[in-house]
């Protein structure tokens, strides 16, 4: 009973420490956003409680502009004739939901996944959920949830990506699943604009407008993990180290439309309206352009995988396996007779072809 008393009495002197630090945090912040000219409220978030160190795990690469490839290396300059003023990729439903990475440093695996889920939508493809876990445990970059990773992990789509249904998010590092099917191989990819750290306004702007979301980087402060409403503008130049999604801007009131990975309990349902140029937002912005060719079909079968099945017959019968053509059936029988009253048992294994 004295150690079940002791338990306790930890435990809620545990939970009215972090209640009492996250006050007085809020408290500091509100002072500061006071003394500052804040346009945007902060409160308790989904991520409060977690350190941003441990949220914001992107890294920056010494090289990566040499390595990279960039739009205008491509396509040359482009200018958008007349851009409209406001524009909003959740409104031409060209966005997919708000996910949450949760305590894994795994923004950069989540900003690649929503901008390419935006670019199926934006090619005519369905809203599909894809798997986050794939680009984390089968990069060959190196890049995980523990030591973060950068913009430039699009290659890992080269064959397709496999869906959340079949690779799932653990919020953690894992081994690279290999027998999911893949959907929407890439074509190719680029950084937008030019060489240089954050594009132009109006890059950024061209990138969406012909690419729907783009993956982009930002410097995310404690301000940022309390923001809940409002347009963001506690600016730093400090380097980025929080990869995100851009989908939309307002030109009335300068800001960009920025979807995170903290779950619809951050911000505004997850959304943030953050002021053009604050905190480098933009930084390394990037898209991947998909082959919406390979769509799954009606009723996925990545929920059949290794399912057995029976069948019974009150006659004879012959039977014959037939295999879409996005999947093949590892099962060594695939034909064979069944008798009256009997049974024959069928195993699928599915994977891609």
């Amino acid at each position: 009973m004295l150690k079940k008393g002791l338990l306790l009495s930890i435990c809620l002197v545990v939970v009215f420490s972090m209640l009492y630090s996250d006050e007085a945090t809020l408290q500091k912040l509100r002072a500061q956003g006071q003394k500052e000219g804040w346009t945007f409220t902060v409160g308790e978030t989904s991520v409060s409680n977690i350190p941003i160190e441990q949220l914001c795990r992107l890294t920056i690469p010494a090289n990566w502009r040499e390595n990279g490839i960039f739009e205008e290396d491509i396509y040359g300059k482009r200018v958008l004739a007349t851009p409209p003023a406001s524009y909003d990729l959740r409104s031409l439903g060209y966005m997919t939901s708000v996910k949450d990475q949760g305590s894994c440093g795994s923004c950069w695996a989540f900003a690649h996944i929503g901008s390419y889920e935006s670019a199926i939508l934006w090619l005519g493809g369905p809203s599909v959920d894809l798997s986050e876990q794939f680009l984390i445990d089968c990069n060959t970059y190196g890049y995980t949830c523990a030591s973060g990773g950068w913009l430039d992990a699009w290659p890992t789509f080269n064959n397709g990506v496999p869906l959340e249904s079949c690779d799932p998010y653990t919020e953690d590092d894992s081994s690279c699943i290999t027998t999911c099917p893949k959907y929407y191989p890439l074509v190719s990819w680029a950084y937008v604009g030019t060489s240089s750290g954050v594009p132009t306004t109006s890059a950024i702007k061209q990138a969406i407008y012909d690419h729907g979301a783009v993956a982009a980087a930002v410097y995310a402060s404690s301000s940022f993990s309390y923001y809940t409403s409002g347009i963001y503008n506690s600016c730093t130049t400090t380097s980025p180290n929080h990869a995100i999604c851009l989908c939309g801007w307002d030109d009335a009131s300068s800001y960009w439309i920025l979807k995170n990975s903290w779950g619809t309990g951050w911000g505004m349902s997850g959304y943030m309206y953050i002021t053009y140029g604050c905190s480098n937002v933009g930084y390394a912005a990037a898209y991947g352009i998909p082959n919406v060719g390979t769509t799954p079909p009606a009723g996925d079968l990545a929920d059949a995988i290794d399912t057995t099945y029976t069948v019974t017959t009150s006659g004879s019968a012959n039977w014959t396996e037939v295999t879409d053509v996005y999947y093949y059936d590892g099962d060594s029988a695939k034909s064979g007779t069944i008798t009256h009253s009997q049974s024959t048992t069928m195993t699928t294994t599915i994977a891609p072809t």
